[in-house]
Formats: C-alpha cells, sequence, structure tokens
C-alpha cells in the first residue's frame, strides 16, 4: 500500500468497492442468534463473566476475529476482548467499544430468530434484518467485522493504532470504572482516542432492525483513516 494517506472520496470508493455487504448482512444474521439477553427481572445485573456472555465472546466472536486474520487479541479481566491492529509507528490512536448484553425490545416474540424481512410496516420499504438487539449492538459488532475484514482484505496498513473493544459490562458503569478499563487497554498515554458510532441504525417500537447498507460501514472506516 501506498504511504500516502488515501483522500476521503478514494477511501469511500473503496469501501464501494471492497466491502463484503454479503458478509455484514450474513454475520448479522449470526451475532443476534446467539442470546446474550439481561432477564425481564428486577435483577438487571449480568457479570462479565456470565456463562451466556462468555459462549457468546469466546465462542462465537473469538473465533470469527481468528477466522478474520485477527490474531493481535488482548484478554481483558472477566471475559472483555480487545482486538489491536495497527503499527504504532505514530501516536494516533482510536478506540471503538462495544458492548454485549442487550435490553431493547425485549418483549418481542422470538427475539432470536433472526430473519430478513421487509421494514415497509417500519417506514422504510427495503429488506432489513429483525432480531433482539440487532439495533442496539448486534448491527454495530457485526459492522466492525465488516471493517476489520475489509482492511484486512484490502491491505490497508495502519501506521497509529485502532483498538475494538468488546465490553461485557452489564449495568450502568460508572465514569471511574469506564476511564479504568481503558487506561487499562492501552498500555501507554493516549495521544489521540475517540468513541464514535459504528453503525447506522434505526428504531422501531416492539422490534429491533437494521438494514444492511452500504453506510454503516462508512462510518467506522472514515474514523480508522485518521490512523493512516
Amino acid at each position: 500500500m501506498s504511504a500516502h494517506p488515501l483522500t476521503d472520496a478514494a477511501l469511500l470508493a473503496l469501501i464501494d468497492e471492497r466491502l463484503d455487504r454479503r458478509y455484514l448482512t450474513e454475520i448479522a444474521l449470526e451475532l443476534a442468534q446467539v442470546p446474550t439477553a439481561v432477564t425481564p427481572s428486577f435483577d438487571t445485573l449480568v457479570e462479565p463473566d456470565d456463562p451466556m456472555l462468555v459462549q457468546y465472546v469466546q465462542h462465537v466472536v473469538r473465533p470469527e476475529l481468528m477466522r478474520l486474520g485477527m490474531y493481535d487479541l488482548i484478554d481483558a479481566p472477566r471475559n472483555n476482548l480487545v482486538v489491536r491492529l495497527g503499527a504504532g509507528q505514530s501516536e494516533q490512536v482510536l478506540l471503538l467499544q462495544n458492548y454485549t448484553p442487550i435490553q431493547h425490545h425485549n418483549l418481542m416474540e422470538n427475539p432470536f430468530q433472526a430473519r430478513i424481512a421487509n421494514a415497509r410496516a417500519y417506514g422504510l420499504d427495503e429488506p432489513a434484518i429483525f432480531a433482539q438487539g440487532i439495533s442496539q449492538n448486534k448491527g454495530h459488532q457485526a459492522t466492525m467485522l465488516a471493517v476489520l475484514k475489509l482492511l484486512h482484505d484490502a491491505g490497508l496498513a495502519l501506521r497509529g493504532r485502532l483498538y475494538w473493544a468488546i465490553n461485557n459490562e452489564g449495568a450502568a458503569a460508572t465514569p471511574a470504572r469506564m476511564l479504568s478499563w481503558i487506561a487499562w487497554i492501552c498500555s501507554r498515554p493516549l495521544a489521540f482516542c475517540r468513541i464514535v458510532p459504528v453503525c447506522a441504525s434505526r428504531w422501531a417500537t416492539g422490534a429491533g432492525w437494521m438494514y444492511p447498507s452500504t453506510y454503516a460501514a462508512k462510518q467506522p472506516i472514515l474514523a480508522v483513516h485518521s490512523l493512516a
């Protein structure tokens, strides 16, 4: 790859050409079929190393990362997982974080029988994925996997560092706890760290859904562009 950074226009053209839309859709469907839901009750805390979340992170997400060629994995305490990319030759650092427990739309029927159907009844006349958590975090995780696949397949080398953290925090985190966890991830002081949205998502009463569009992957790729 050229040592000169791509322009935004060239990068968008690369996304349109190289984004694996079929993979994005299929991995979103796969992730959405794995339960990670908080039980509807007054007990809303899910421990990060709850067997349900261990199954999802260690037996679904980790093998997929390995299959994509993402071998630089950091095992953070209590089942949290961090992917690290980039040569670390510049001070540019970007952290993207997704959490795994889901609570939204917990009354929908067959929440983990993910399916593709037309979303016309919800105001969008095109195919969409219906499943609990797809608009809360499963769609975001699928988008990040598609981004990592694009970076690997296109041979895009990053001079800085990119971290993707899979966070299993199942209750509201205090600012002190979140900052201490971020500090643990990064072994040196952060010169640049942004947490940005990683997916375009929509909301609808009683159903979680996401449409598999190219735009869903444009925001994280453009953020990663700053690390090149």
